[in-house]
């Protein structure tokens, strides 16, 4: 099992964007968080086994129907044993 923290660059607030990454988080199996940061980027922390990730970062790279990323950061972090769902950080 692996955790990745990911900053979402692009139009990426405002337009759904946090509600489809919990959607592909489910999905796919993974637990983490998503949270608008106030600069316009978006933050996900995911957690899962790595084929699944993959998944995750496909489903990620193509957006919903209204944002549009523009750049991916990623950086792997420690494993959060105690997590069990993926969810919306307001």
């Amino acid at each position: 099992m692996d955790r990745y923290g990911l900053i979402v660059e692009g139009r990426v607030q405002g337009v759904g964007f946090r509600a489809f990454v919990e959607q592909i988080g489910h999905r796919h199996n993974m637990t983490g968080t998503v949270r608008n940061l106030t600069n316009g980027n978006v933050q996900v922390e995911v957690q899962g086994e790595k084929k699944a990730f993959a998944m995750f970062m496909s489903d990620l790279k193509q957006g919903n129907h209204f944002s549009h990323i523009t750049a991916i950061q990623t950086e792997e972090l420690d494993v959060k044993k105690d997590e069990h769902r993926f969810r919306i950080v307001y």
